[in-house]
């Protein structure tokens, strides 16, 4: 009798390895952006300032403060008889055709930041125990300076009070590795790996075995922080095995469809489907 319907694995039970984690990108409500509050304001105001900016062009607000807390001071530095001036000590010589005006004016020095910033990443943005190298990609400092910046995020973070972030409206971008051909029923089960490279997620896995006809269901979703990795080992129940061995000692193949659905922080989903052949 040919089998044509469906049959769910039975995912209970399934085992569970962590990698170690990266912590996940810092998480906060957006703040409107604001006005210069002028060179006499002081650093939480101005920080807030820069903060809000970021958060309009949908970057992580403590970028442009971790920045000017290195290089000025989170003052607005005026050149001088050098060549740097600004927040950001930027360079004249470089700089002023491109950005004309930028000694006198924080506001054309923010624009210039965050859009290098912008250029320097892009989305989904890496986890906040790398935005000292993002700042570095942007100031460019020598090589052993690089270190400079991911210290003052904690004080660029006191000072903003709340990070300006935009809504995060990005889903999480999911990794699943299964081999294609599996022998599930010697080794115990369906093998995949699961993680979200970028910023923490919760993973719901669920699969079908199509030699039968049930509904499927899935495994409670595992929680996951930024760059972990899980393992999991999906047994397949003992009348699952049975229907298995009949297909396969018929010479039918089996497939089984695995679906691996994640779900960010602020809820923004994403899935992707892996399709394995059962071999013995």
């Amino acid at each position: 009798m040919r089998l044509r319907s469906l049959l769910v694995l039975a995912l209970a039970a399934g085992s569970l390895v962590l990698a170690p984690a990266t912590p996940a990108a810092h998480a906060a409500d957006p703040c409107a952006a604001t006005a210069y509050p002028g060179d006499e304001a002081g650093q939480a105001a101005v920080a807030g300032w820069m903060a809000a900016g970021a958060a309009a062009r949908g970057l992580p607000g403590e970028l442009p403060v971790m920045a000017a807390l290195v290089e000025s001071g989170l003052r607005n530095l005026p050149a001088g008889g050098g060549d740097s001036a600004g927040y950001f000590q930027m360079k004249r010589s470089i700089w002023k055709a491109t950005y004309p005006g930028f000694p006198n004016d924080p506001e054309v020095q923010l624009d210039w930041f965050l859009d290098h910033a912008a250029t320097a990443r892009t989305a989904p943005y890496p986890p906040d125990t790398a935005y000292g190298e993002w700042v570095a990609d942007v100031e460019r400092p020598a090589t052993q300076y690089r270190g400079r910046y991911q210290p003052r995020l904690g004080e660029a973070r006191a000072l903003i009070g709340t990070a300006c972030t935009p809504v995060d409206t990005t889903a999480p971008v999911p990794q699943v590795t299964a081999v294609r051909r599996q022998p599930a029923l010697t080794a115990g089960g369906l093998a995949l790996s699961v993680a979200c490279p970028a910023e923490a997620c919760t993973a719901a896995v669920s699969a079908v075995v199509r030699v039968g006809r049930q509904r499927p269901k899935a495994v409670a979703p595992v929680a996951l922080a930024a760059g972990q990795v899980a393992s999991v080992t999906v047994p397949l129940r003992p009348s699952v095995q049975r229907l298995v061995q009949r297909a396969l000692a018929s010479g039918k193949k089996v497939r089984a469809d695995v679906t691996v659905t994640t779900t960010d922080a602020a809820g923004n989903t994403a899935s992707v489907d892996q399709r394995v052949r059962i071999t013995g």
